[in-house]
């Protein structure tokens, strides 16, 4: 999907610059490959300075996941319907 397409990566994480740039004779053989592996890909590499909507989701997608799992305990979203059913049948 990536080969033969030129794109941007929009980052808000200012080490990245360091890590690509740095001696190659301080990562490990994986962490080379891996690296290798992503700079074949980046076209241009900028970094947002203002609030990026994407940028603050993307990197906060554990935070989501967490969300969303707490979003699927239908058990507890029948019980909390029912005390403001209750709640609202008391008024």
């Amino acid at each position: 999907m990536l080969i033969g397409r030129q794109f941007i990566v929009l980052k808000d994480h200012q080490p990245w610059y360091g890590t690509i740039k740095s001696a190659l004779d301080k990562y490990s053989p994986r962490e080379f490959r891996q690296m290798d592996c992503i700079t074949q890909f980046i076209g241009d590499l900028r970094n947002v300075r203002e609030d990026s909507i994407v940028a603050d989701t993307v990197s906060r997608l554990d935070m989501v996941s967490v969300l969303i799992d707490a979003l699927n305990d239908y058990q507890a979203i029948a019980e909390a319907q029912k005390r403001e059913r209750s709640q609202i049948a008391a008024q």
